[in-house]
């Protein structure tokens, strides 16, 4: 019976077999061979004509000296799938919360960087006739930057989504292109228009 994690060693594993297994076929690359692995135990790397035994065969298929199966031993080929499964679901478990620190870190930036824009906000349109124009154009400029860091907080994307056309003119050939996200932000408000034009 399988014991524990697959690849750890079982019950049934000898010292020999589970040498051969965990040293020489687990630690290979998928697909994995049981003539690579045996070729690898016996130290004959470079014979690529040299095939397992016996022995060796009966190890990898969970079978015993009467080369009947183990009951409820599990192949070396099943073992090795356990691992990979196990490796694939750590790494996915691993990059998601290196995924979550990030966007909390961006969305946090993205709240900061939106309250002190709404603050030089609040200050400027609190004295509308002393209105300093190159804080207008630093406001809008922020703007972009706050609704584009946004969009990277909440996992959407900061690029443009799809590019509008349209004539306005019958014969100018005039033509108006609008630049739009399909999505923003929440919280945004009337600094994240969904349209920018080019």
């Amino acid at each position: 019976m399988c014991e524990g994690k697959a690849w750890e060693r079982q019950d049934y594993d000898t010292d020999a077999s589970w040498l051969a297994f965990s040293e020489h076929y687990l630690t290979q690359q998928p697909p994995r061979s049981v003539n690579a692995a045996f070729r690898s135990y016996r130290g004959l790397e470079g014979d690529t004509n040299k095939q397992a035994n016996g022995y060796f065969r009966r190890w990898s298929r969970a079978h015993g000296e009467d080369d009947q199966p183990i009951p409820g031993a599990l192949n070396w080929e099943d073992r090795a799938t356990a691992y990979d499964t196990y490796v694939s679901e750590q790494r996915a478990a691993r990059r998601e919360q290196a995924s979550l620190a990030i966007e909390d870190d961006e969305l946090t930036d993205y709240e900061r960087e939106l309250a002190e824009w709404r603050r030089r906000f609040d200050v400027l349109m609190t004295a509308p006739g002393t209105m300093d124009t190159f804080e207008v154009t630093a406001l809008f400029k922020l703007r972009k930057e706050i609704a584009d860091l946004g969009r990277r907080a909440v996992g959407l994307p900061d690029k443009v989504q799809r590019v509008q056309a349209e004539h306005t003119g019958a014969n100018s050939g005039a033509l108006t292109v609008r630049l739009v996200y399909e999505n923003k932000p929440p919280g945004l408000g009337a600094i994240g228009d969904a349209e920018d034009d080019a």
